[in-house]
């Protein structure tokens, strides 16, 4: 049997759909967010970002959340973890994850009404405090973010 020693992480990343009214409005929008100490570092990834168009932004998203959607519907399955394997495979649950992966893109698609402009940022805890405070408290709590996707 082999131990490890050696510091072990359970890191995460998070991506970040976020909205906002303009190109010219980002600075203005983010400014209104209350930011503090984080607002440089939020603004300087936003511009970074390639900016996507909502069609752009529905369908990276759809791709995005394939695994997340897949994951949540095998555990709530009242099996044990081989039976999912099999599960997986059936029609019946393939429809299942179809169907909410599609009504989780249209609750994305609602939420985007009035924004033009989209990005898409990440943040990972694997780069420290800073970031991981970025991942879990402040991107995810902004009032441009309109959908929170999860590497973990």
């Amino acid at each position: 049997m082999k131990i490890r020693k050696g510091f072990v992480t359970n890191s995460s990343s998070s991506s970040f759909i976020l909205g906002f009214t303009s190109e010219e409005n980002i600075k203005k929008e983010l400014e209104a967010e209350d930011l503090k100490e984080y607002f440089d570092e939020v603004l300087e990834d936003v511009m970074r970002a390639t900016k996507l168009t909502k069609d752009e932004a529905l369908e990276g998203y759809s791709k995005e959340i394939y695994y997340d959607t897949l994951w949540d519907l095998e555990y709530r399955l009242d099996v044990p973890y081989d039976k999912k394997f099999e599960i997986r495979e059936t029609k019946e649950f393939q429809n299942k994850l179809n169907k909410a992966i599609t009504d989780r893109v249209s609750e994305l698609e609602e939420d985007m009404q009035g924004y033009s402009v989209f990005v898409e940022i990440n943040y990972s805890d694997e780069d420290g405090l800073r970031y991981s405070t970025l991942e879990h408290h402040i991107a995810p709590n902004m009032n441009c973010c309109l959908a929170v996707i999860s590497h973990h």
